[in-house]
């Protein structure tokens, strides 16, 4: 099962979830940048996830529709991280 264990404001038009699978405690995050959400990371370190949700929302607002494709940011490539 997983719960929401807070919703963090970073940044301008992102909205970050931090989560946890309470099966297995492993944390995770799930962010909604600039409209455009299911950005899942897989960090242990606040600091980084802020890092990360700053460089997709640059490459967002750049124009830079490759993020998109990013295989990195999937559900599935995240789950496999963390198990």
């Amino acid at each position: 099962m997983k719960t929401i264990l807070a919703r963090h404001k970073w940044l301008v038009d992102c909205t970050v979830s931090e989560m946890i699978d309470t099966e297995t405690n492993k944390r995770y995050y799930v962010a909604k940048i600039c409209g455009y959400g299911g950005w899942y990371l897989a960090n242990d370190n606040p600091q980084n996830i802020c890092d990360e949700v700053k460089s997709i929302r640059t490459k967002i607002l750049d124009g830079d529709e490759k993020i998109f494709l990013n295989p990195k940011y999937s559900r599935n490539n995240v789950y496999k991280q963390l198990w």
